[in-house]
């Protein structure tokens, strides 16, 4: 997405802790960690996969940003935007077609990765 590698990079220098929390299974590790390791070395502190090879063992976003202390999530998905939301973490998503419909108190809708930033500094 536009802006995307200079914000998150912005994040990083003003002394944020980032993490990537993806629904994508642990099948997809190596594709994965490749491709952050190319476009954002060295930026993450960690990747969460919310998909666990065995079936039946999946894990909310939610979840995964409690069990590591993330207090705020860019998402563009609705239902992993609400159930974050309503577990207490802070949601910027990203609007998209997709994801339509009314905001929890604790949701924001940006269009833009310079909005995110704007939104996080309006916050700290």
């Amino acid at each position: 997405m536009a802006g995307a590698i200079s914000a998150i990079d912005a994040l990083k220098k003003n002394g944020h802790v980032l993490c990537i929390v993806t629904g994508r299974s642990e099948n997809n590790i190596p594709a994965t960690e490749l491709w952050v390791k190319e476009h954002f070395p060295n930026t993450f502190k960690g990747i969460h996969f919310g998909l666990q090879l065995s079936p039946g063992t999946s894990k909310q976003k939610s979840a995964i940003c409690k069990e590591n202390g993330i207090e705020l999530m860019i998402e563009d998905g609705m239902h992993n935007a609400r159930e974050c939301a309503e577990a207490g973490i802070r949601v910027l998503l990203f609007d998209q077609p997709w994801n339509q419909g009314g905001l929890l108190p604790n949701m924001d809708r940006v269009r833009s990765w310079e909005e995110v930033l704007e939104k996080i500094a309006a916050r700290n």
